[in-house]
C-alpha cells in the first residue's frame, strides 16, 4: 500500500507527550550498535514503523518502560519463541533525556485530535504510519517524535524521536546484556533455548491449539474465580479491599471474560490464528494488571503461575513467559 504524508490534515495545533529533561527511557537494540542509533542505516531504505519514507529524516525507537521496549522488540511476533539467541545478540539501554522534548500525542485522546486512527498506528503494513510520521516531521518543525502505545502490550507508550533530536541531547546511563534480563528473572543462570510450548505440548496446529483451549482455558477461568473469591473477601484485620485490591478485580474479571471468549471461539470453531493471537493479547493485558495491583500480595505469583502454564498450554508461550516475568520481577522487588 503506498501512502502521502500530505493526505494528512492535522490540525494548526499540536497535543503534546513531553519528555521532561532528566528522564529516562528504554531502547533494546542489536548488541555493537550504539544506543543513541539514529535509523535506518545511510543507503538503506524505511523499514520500522515511523521510519522517514523518502529519507527526510532519522529515527530512534524507545520506550517509556522496559516492559514497552520487549513487546516492540522481542514480541513483534506473536507465537515466536523468545530464544536466548535472540537475547545474546542484543543490548538493553537506558537513555537519559538532557533537554525536554515534544513529542505529539497518537494515543488516547491525541488520536481524535491529530485526526489519526489506531489502525494506521498498529497494522502490519508500514507505508501509512510512515507517510503520517512525515507528515508530522513536515507540519511542526519543532517537533522531537511520536510518542504512541505498544502495539503488543496496551499499558506501555513508546518513543519515535527523529533526529531533530541531537545525540548531544541523550546521555547513556546503562547499557547491559539483554541475556541479564533473563538471567534476573529466572535467578540463576538460563539454559532454556527457548520458551517453545510446542516442544512439549504439541499444540502446534490449530487444531490441536483448539483442543489445548477447550481442555485447559476452563481450568484457568476456575482459578480467576477463586482468586476473586479470595480478593473480594475481608482483610485480615476485618476492613474492606484497597483501592489497589478493586482495581485487581476487576482486571480479573475482564480475564475471566477475556478467557470465556477464547473458550466460546474455540467451541464454535471460529478460533483462527489471527483471532487466537489477538485473543493473547487481551488475555495478557488484563493478567498483567491485575499482577501490577497486587505488589504486596503474594496471590499474583499463583496467578502468574496459572496464566504461563495455560498460554504456554495452548500455544501462546511467549506471552506466559513474559507474564512470568513480570511478576517475578515484582516478587524480587518486594525482597
Amino acid at each position: 500500500m503506498t501512502a502521502d504524508s500530505n493526505s494528512f490534515n492535522l490540525p494548526d495545533e499540536l497535543l503534546p507527550h513531553l519528555i521532561p529533561a532528566n528522564a529516562t527511557f528504554t531502547r533494546i537494540h542489536p548488541v555493537g550498535r550504539d544506543p543513541c542509533w539514529f535509523g535506518p542505516a545511510p543507503g538503506t531504505g524505511p523499514s520500522a514503523r515511523f521510519d522517514a519514507p523518502a529519507g527526510e529524516y532519522r529515527t530512534l525507537y524507545g520506550a517509556d518502560r522496559v516492559e514497552g521496549a520487549f513487546a516492540e522488540t522481542a514480541l513483534r511476533r506473536l507465537g515466536q519463541s523468545v530464544v536466548r539467541d535472540y537475547a545474546e545478540a542484543r543490548q538493553r539501554s537506558d537513555i537519559r533525556t538532557l533537554r525536554a522534548l515534544t513529542l505529539a500525542k497518537l494515543y488516547d485522546n491525541g488520536l481524535a485530535w491529530h485526526g489519526v486512527t489506531a489502525d494506521i498506528l498498529t497494522g502490519s503494513d508500514f507505508a501509512p504510519s510512515q507517510a503520517l510520521a512525515a507528515a508530522f516531521f513536515t507540519k511542526y518543525s519543532d517537533l522531537d517524535g511520536i510518542a504512541y502505545r505498544a502495539r503488543y502490550d496496551n499499558d506501555d507508550i513508546c518513543y519515535a524521536l527523529f533526529d531533530r533530536v541531537d545525540i548531544a541531547d541523550l546521555e547513556v546511563v546503562v547499557s547491559r546484556p539483554l541475556a541479564n534480563e533473563l538471567d534476573d528473572v529466572d535467578g540463576e543462570d538460563f539454559d532454556a533455548k527457548a520458551f517453545n510450548s510446542s516442544a512439549w505440548t504439541g499444540a502446534a496446529t490449530s487444531a490441536e491449539k483448539i483442543a489445548a483451549v477447550k481442555t485447559l482455558i476452563p481450568i484457568a477461568q476456575a482459578a480467576v474465580e477463586q482468586l476473586i473469591a479470595t480478593l473480594s473477601g475481608s482483610r485480615h484485620n476485618g476492613g474492606p479491599p484497597l483501592d489497589d485490591t478493586i482495581d485487581a478485580i476487576e482486571a480479573l474479571r475482564s480475564l475471566h471474560v477475556a478467557l470465556g471468549k477464547l473458550l466460546l471461539a474455540a467451541d464454535e470453531g471460529k478460533l483462527t490464528d489471527a483471532s487466537f493471537d489477538g485473543m493473547g493479547i487481551e488475555i495478557a493485558r488484563y493478567g498483567k494488571r491485575a499482577l501490577r495491583n497486587l505488589v504486596n500480595d503474594p496471590v499474583p505469583y499463583a496467578l502468574s503461575a496459572t496464566i504461563l502454564a495455560i498460554l504456554s498450554a495452548c500455544g501462546l508461550a511467549g506471552i506466559g513467559g513474559y507474564l512470568a516475568g513480570v511478576a517475578v520481577n515484582m516478587r524480587k522487588k518486594l525482597d
